[in-house]
């Protein structure tokens, strides 16, 4: 069954809450390429068109920021208006996108409330999300397949949630359709997808957000590794090695005995001073190990050489 039978006797309800001042929250969940985004423009398209809205890609955000800056934009949002939170995690760690989404929710009950929006989320699932935010979802699509592009149609089930303000239970309704005077759910909601140009322009967008995310992402790596870099551990036996490899350069008489330069070392190798001054006194002990000179000096004594 279409959308347009599953809708007919929401819409009748949202518009009765949105006239009263509410909030609609409907949430889009799916696996990858299932046709969230696809479904939740879908609704757009549904809600505007039948409560008179202008709906375009303005609409659309992919960070909680920009959701909020939408919600809070009175020349692109009225009564009856649509603002779309989608693929949120694209941009963060698990942990971090139902956060946001935890805080979008809520705020666009608690601030926008009394706006009348209707706000579209896309998430892959709800095991994230604060069982209080979950109670203040009137719709959850769960796509069904993957989207049929030679009938330009994507699949979901549908249900109205209802919360027991006694118990605080959720109850899940399926829509309802009439053959004759019986009533039958309607389990599998087939979606008319928005005009290919729509999701052409829609696609087009995201990909440029993808590619600045990735952006973003690959910076955020170099600086990791660049910090890994400075406070990497280093094996300084092999330091000790390359000083006695290279004695002329790296060792020195300092008071009648033989000492590692600290200074070029730190320098050549990139050490701190602390790593410096472990290998100078590696380097000792070696001296004395070896033979090679009286331990008439302990380790440690050369504070002040170079």
């Amino acid at each position: 069954m279409a959308h347009n039978a599953a809708f007919a006797e929401f819409l009748r309800k949202a518009k009765r809450k949105i006239d009263e001042g509410g909030v609609i929250q409907i949430i889009v969940i799916g696996s990858l390429r299932s046709g969230k985004s696809l479904i939740a423009l879908s609704l757009g398209k549904i809600f505007s068109e039948a409560l008179g809205r202008e709906f375009d890609l303005t609409h659309v955000t992919h960070e909680v920021a920009d959701f909020l800056s939408l919600l809070n934009d009175e020349k692109r949002m009225g009564r009856g208006s649509v603002a779309i939170l989608d693929e949120i995690q694209i941009q963060a760690s698990s942990r971090r996108w139902y956060s946001d989404v935890n805080m979008a929710i809520l705020a666009a009950t608690q601030t926008f409330g009394n706006r009348g929006y209707i706000v579209i989320y896309t998430l892959p699932n709800l095991k994230g999300l604060d069982s209080g935010i979950v109670r203040l979802i009137d719709i959850c699509v769960k796509t069904k397949g993957h989207p049929n592009r030679a009938r330009h149609e994507a699949y979901g089930k549908l249900y109205f949630w209802e919360v027991n303000p006694e118990t605080s239970k959720i109850k899940k309704k399926f829509p309802l359709r009439y053959e004759g005077i019986a009533k039958k759910k309607m389990k599998i909601i087939r979606f008319h997808l928005p005009p290919q140009d729509f999701i052409d322009a829609y696609v087009a967008k995201t990909d440029i957000y993808k590619r600045k995310v990735l952006k973003n992402a690959e910076r955020v790596a170099r600086e990791d590794s660049e910090m890994k870099m400075k406070h990497k551990v280093t094996d300084l036996s092999k330091i000790v090695r390359k000083v006695f490899a290279d004695p002329a350069k790296y060792l020195q008489k300092w008071g009648g005995r033989t000492i590692a330069h600290r200074n070029l070392i730190a320098h050549d190798f990139g050490l701190s001073e602390s790593q410096a001054n472990k290998v100078r006194d590696l380097v000792r002990h070696e001296i004395l190990r070896k033979g090679m000179e009286s331990p008439r000096i302990g380790i440690g004594e050369a504070g002040g050489s170079p």
